[in-house]
């Protein structure tokens, strides 16, 4: 039976608990990964960038257990619904880096926690399992490196990169909140990016937003940024 059938015998409590197990397992996962991380000799940052992408991002939003994006969706949870070699999961990921960005420079909104989540989890448990090795890889107190800087740079060339494997052209600039363009043939502006890596765009006519609206798959105003040409795109 799956975790997401219930007979009458079970209560509400033991189905919520199942879904709380299942997405319990994502941070015992990556919790061993970690550790396997801060036993080996010589770990260096390549290193944890590597465990970082596959353990704590692509593992977290696209688990290989279907049950777990279930349960991870039935609680309100980060998930991606497709395949985790998708290209849109890696368009995403590039464009969470740009909100990510666009927050800390302009101090407005909340970091999408796509990526805030696993940083979080990560220098916690570097810092509490070996803060000496924390120390080798980000720097002292008197010249640490921030490691949200690092992995986000990190995570954006690993965004680039498996984009390029599967033969797509990334924007190695993000589209800039304000640029002008179109997106199938309607005249928009970039107006911002959604804590899930969407790109969110804008229509000075009403006519034209309803166009927007019917026309792309979500039916509403973010796209995925594959469908906008970067090079028709001026700030």
């Amino acid at each position: 039976m799956s975790p997401f059938e219930f007979t009458g015998s079970q209560t509400v409590e033991t189905h919520t608990g199942r879904l709380r197990r299942l997405l319990e397992a994502y941070s015992e996962r990556y919790s061993a990964c970690l550790d396997a991380f801060c036993d080996r000799a010589n770990s260096t940052l390549d290193d944890l960038y590597a465990v970082f992408w596959e353990g704590g991002i692509i593992d977290r939003l696209s688990p290989e257990n279907h049950e777990e994006r279930v349960a991870r969706r039935s609680l309100g949870k980060d998930v991606f619904e497709g395949d985790k070699d998708a290209p849109e999961l890696f368009w995403r990921l590039l464009y969470v880096c740009a909100q990510v960005d666009h927050v800390g420079r302009s101090g407005i909104g909340e970091r999408s926690t796509w990526f805030s989540r696993p940083v979080e989890f990560t220098v916690q448990k570097l810092l509490n399992v070996d803060h000496d090795l924390f120390d080798s890889l980000f720097g002292t107190e008197e010249d640490r490196k921030n490691p949200d800087e690092v992995l986000l740079q990190a995570t954006r060339e690993r965004a680039i990169r498996a984009l390029e494997l599967l033969g797509e052209i990334p924007h190695l600039e993000y589209l800039p909140i304000g640029a002008r363009g179109q997106y199938a043939g309607i005249p928009v502006e970039i107006h911002g990016y959604t804590p899930d890596g969407l790109v969110v765009l804008h229509t000075q006519d009403k006519q034209d937003y309803a166009t927007l609206i019917n026309k792309n798959p979500r039916r509403s105003s973010a796209v995925v940024a594959c469908d906008l040409d970067a090079a028709a795109f001026v700030g």
